[in-house]
């Protein structure tokens, strides 16, 4: 479990150089293997008119040894707030995730929040036993992509409500890309049939919906596959050759126009050349103008 982690925060450049002098030489990932246990994190994200996010979480703790025991949890790169749990003792902390923000007023933004957990300035090596984040869309906000599963409903006072939960995982960040003018789709991907095996003939269906205000014309919808995985024939497939081990699979067509709350479904065959296991497959996306207006899931094999 340590080496993937390893591998992961190698990934996330997290690991520090020495002294800040030679980018060379890499500090070995300290981990936190203490008694006390995170068995909840917790969270509320608003996202205003505006745009702009404001998070509130919470760290749910459990001391399940049968000693007293102290240390210090919080998010990588923020202030960490100091515990002292007795034997079987919980108790919950308030905590703030680092946020990146960007994109344009009146248009696309991106916030990125840093979900990382450490306690004693160390990487927690155990599992968080559940965790619960709720995102709240201001009316006009259209969610155009996330990097994790959601549930999507909505409340009394017409804001759009996404609930990300997870068990025994390790958080490392949320991803939340959306449109401030209510401009925006969303697509919902779909296989016929899973799993895929070698040479069958799989019905890909994209339902598309325009979620926002205003009528949308000349969408372009695209998806693509690792063309060694899957071949396609017929109207609106394409391959792509790029640098070496970068072929794929192109299927590119385009919706004329798409009313305010209007669904279209787009659907082709692929072809699989072989067993395809252990691997997520890109998402589709739709955009009009240059301007990307919607992502859709990713499909787990």
């Amino acid at each position: 479990m340590k080496n993937t982690l390893l591998l992961c925060i190698c990934l996330l450049n997290t690991i520090a150089t020495v002294n800040g002098q030679d980018n060379n030489r890499l500090e070995p990932v300290q981990f936190y293997s203490g008694p006390i246990a995170i068995d909840q994190l917790k969270g509320v994200i608003q996202i205003s008119p505006d745009g702009m996010p404001r998070a509130d979480f919470s760290i749910d703790l459990n001391n399940g040894s049968d000693k007293e025991d102290m240390a210090a949890f919080g998010f990588r790169g923020k202030d960490s707030q100091r515990v002292s749990l007795r034997a079987k003792q919980s108790s919950s902390l308030k905590a703030e995730p680092a946020m990146r923000r960007s994109g344009e007023q009146g248009a696309v933004q991106s916030a990125v929040f840093d979900l990382l957990l450490y306690a004693n300035n160390q990487l927690v090596s155990q599992p968080v036993s559940a965790t619960d984040i709720q995102v709240v869309l201001a009316p006009n906000i259209q969610l155009i992509r996330a990097n994790m599963a959601y549930e999507r409903s909505s409340n009394q006072s017409g804001e759009t409500v996404l609930r990300f939960t997870a068990r025994k995982s390790f958080p490392t960040e949320l991803v939340l890309v959306y449109a401030t003018d209510g401009v925006g789709l969303t697509i919902e991907k779909t296989f016929s049939k899973t799993p895929v095996l070698a040479k069958d003939k799989i019905k890909v269906t994209l339902k598309i919906t325009n979620a926002g205000k205003n009528k949308l014309d000349k969408i372009v919808v695209e998806d693509d596959y690792d063309s060694r995985d899957f071949k396609g024939e017929g109207p609106g497939f394409s391959e792509y050759s790029g640098k070496e081990n970068d072929r794929r699979l192109l299927y590119r067509t385009e919706i004329p126009v798409l009313n305010p709350g209007e669904s279209r479904e787009v659907s082709f065959e692929i072809t699989a050349q072989f067993d395809i296991k252990h691997v997520t497959l890109p998402a589709a996306s739709a955009s009009s103008g240059n301007r990307l207006l919607g992502v859709s899931n990713k499909i787990k094999l």
